[in-house]
């Protein structure tokens, strides 16, 4: 999986207070008056008293925060992922699980990135919230049909056209790794079956784990 402790939450919260906060600088100091205004209409609807909660957030973890609304919106329960509910059988089963990554490793892949970065790319989410809902019940019905080049579509061909280097940093260079990582677990005579977990995006488009396996030599058939 992307992360093998995805359930638990303890593990996020003392990096998100770490990582996610500044005390020293409010949010509003670095946001326009408008991304403010958008931000606190968006805090209220997620049943916040306002902006103002958010305040010793840095851009990045609101970013991470605002991606549940949609789900929210549009009646979704984000704890009931199909990633979760894997993660739960294999437990259940007592099979080994790993990761890819660590939570730590997720965070700073969020965290690390250039401050105007982080508020570009907020204001990007408060421009385009009235949207999400809608994107968010495309988003399921590609899933639930399949249709992996479309959820590839959707989730990588803007990030690649208008920010390459997260493009590059979130997509390319972490499908990079995970290919390297089960390269070697398929090439070790002591694997068995293994059953991979990541999100669709990165298994579709020319950068794809899919992809990249194959010029690895290794031939991948849809079933």
């Amino acid at each position: 999986m992307e992360v093998a402790n995805l359930d638990d939450p303890a593990a996020v919260a003392p990096l998100a207070m770490q990582y996610g906060t500044d005390l020293a600088h409010p949010l509003s100091t670095k946001l326009s008056k408008d991304d403010v205004a958008l931000l606190d209409a968006a805090a209220k609807s997620m049943g916040m008293p306002g902006e103002q909660m958010l305040e010793p957030m840095q851009p990045w973890l609101v970013s991470a925060s605002l991606e549940m609304l949609p789900m929210l919106k549009g009646g979704y329960d984000p704890s009931s992922g199909i990633d979760m509910k894997l993660l739960a059988e294999a437990k259940a089963e007592q099979k080994p699980v790993r990761g890819f990554e660590t939570m730590a490793d997720q965070v700073h892949l969020l965290a690390d990135a250039p401050l105007a970065q982080q508020v570009e790319l907020l204001h990007k989410e408060l421009a385009e919230l009235d949207k999400a809902p809608a994107e968010m019940n495309d988003l399921v019905t590609a899933w639930e049909h399949g249709d992996v080049e479309k959820i590839g579509k959707m989730e990588n061909d803007e990030l690649a056209a208008k920010y390459p280097a997260d493009y590059k940093r979130l997509v390319v260079d972490r499908n990079t790794r995970w290919t390297a990582t089960l390269d070697g677990l398929l090439k070790d005579p002591a694997t068995g079956s293994v059953f991979v977990v990541v999100g669709a995006a990165h298994l579709a488009g020319p950068d794809s784990v899919i992809r990249m396996l194959e010029k690895d030599g290794w031939t991948v058939v849809r079933e």
